[in-house]
């Protein structure tokens, strides 16, 4: 989550076919998501389950059929997890540029999971459209 998120679903509702199902995943990165996994009920989890169904509620409204994934440690690696899972066709994510080291942390990410995955990606990194 973070201030790609728009550019990132804008960009999805343009590039990809109105009949496509458009699916929204997220990686829970707290200390109990990594060792409970899907039986942690946190806080953090549930207020981004919650955000993530703000964010499918926004595209089902646009007429797009819309759904969520939560995974839950390592992002790189749940990404990669999750993207072979649902069999995707193409991964958009939101990139961040290179200006700080924070941003090369979270480019890092982008990039490494691009590495691991047999499907297009593309990364956003602009404003949204």
């Amino acid at each position: 989550f973070g201030q790609m998120d728009q550019a990132v679903m804008s960009h999805a509702l343009i590039i990809t076919p109105a009949k496509a199902t458009l699916i929204l995943l997220h990686v829970v990165e707290t200390a109990g998501a990594k060792t409970m996994g899907t039986e942690i009920q946190d806080s953090e989890t549930l207020s981004d389950l919650e955000r993530l169904e703000r964010y499918a509620q926004l595209l089902r409204q646009k007429g797009r059929k819309v759904e969520v994934k939560l995974g839950y440690g390592s992002p790189i690696r749940e990404l990669v997890e999750l993207v072979k899972t649902i069999q995707a066709d193409l991964l958009i994510l939101g990139g961040h540029g290179h200006r700080t080291v924070k941003d090369l942390l979270f480019g890092a990410t982008a990039d490494e999971v691009r590495h691991r995955i047999g499907i297009p990606v593309l990364i956003v990194r602009n404003a949204p459209l």
